[in-house]
């Protein structure tokens, strides 16, 4: 880890009750399951600022104190936390059960974040859900492999969230649908008119194929403008009719 320059000092492996993670002097992270602690071989800080790079942070947006911050797919958090560190308040929303006993323990220090586990679509209805968290892929659409459960789940509108609905603004959201993002947005048209900036994974997770077409003209439609960036699989916008 050494190479990496990582901040904190070396990373352990530590245990409290039925969870496992791992810890630096800055973080303590559990994790859904032990191989993912890889992740982490050069810091734990070194993996949030990676992935927060990922969605365009510090370059596209920078959260800062005040700001609202949506983290759809949070999966552990790490994006949160990213935020969080930076003064803003997140709603992180993760459906997978395992990963957000993770998630919740992860925030549960931080008195602006809010966890919800609850599952977002178009419409308000039951879905089969499968869970995956080893590769962090737990997704509406079945994973090629490491599928450790299939449940049913009931999922909800972004629009319909009480949480989301008492916001006046969003300077932020992180997505992560794990393929699901069209129909995420679907349910999300009277949330997106008060959004600033978004961030999406739009990277071939929905049968092996790409969102990004049907990402794009959503949003489009709902006065977004696509801005340039380097990654392969995440989508940036910026609401042209926000300041």
């Amino acid at each position: 880890g050494f190479r990496y320059k990582r901040s904190g000092g070396p990373v352990s492996i530590v245990r409290d009750g039925s969870l496992i993670g791992v810890e630096d002097r800055d973080h303590r992270l559990m994790l859904p399951t032990l191989p993912r602690f890889i992740r982490y071989r050069g810091g734990i800080t070194w993996r949030i600022n990676n992935l927060a790079k990922r969605y365009g942070c510090p370059d596209f947006y920078e959260p800062g104190a005040g700001d609202t911050v949506v983290d759809i797919g949070s999966n552990i958090g790490e994006f949160s936390l990213y935020a969080l560190s930076r003064g803003a308040r997140t709603y992180s929303f993760e459906p997978d059960p395992t990963v957000y006993e993770c998630l919740s323990y992860n925030l549960g220090r931080y008195p602006d974040a809010k966890a919800l586990k609850l599952a977002l679509w178009n419409e308000q209805t039951t879905l089969r859900f499968s869970s995956a968290p080893d590769k962090a892929d737990s997704s509406f659409f079945a994973p090629d492999s490491h599928v450790q459960d299939v449940i049913e789940l009931e999922a909800a509108r972004l629009d319909d969230v009480a949480e989301i609905q008492g916001l006046e603004t969003i300077d932020f959201i992180k997505m992560d649908g794990e393929g699901a993002e069209p129909e995420i947005l679907e349910g999300a048209a009277n949330t997106l008119k008060r959004t600033r900036r978004i961030a999406i994974d739009v990277g071939p997770e929905r049968e092996g194929q790409s969102t990004r077409d049907a990402v794009v003209e959503i949003l489009e439609a709902a006065g977004f403008s696509i801005a340039a960036h380097d990654g392969e699989c995440e989508l940036l916008a910026r609401n042209s009719r926000l300041s």
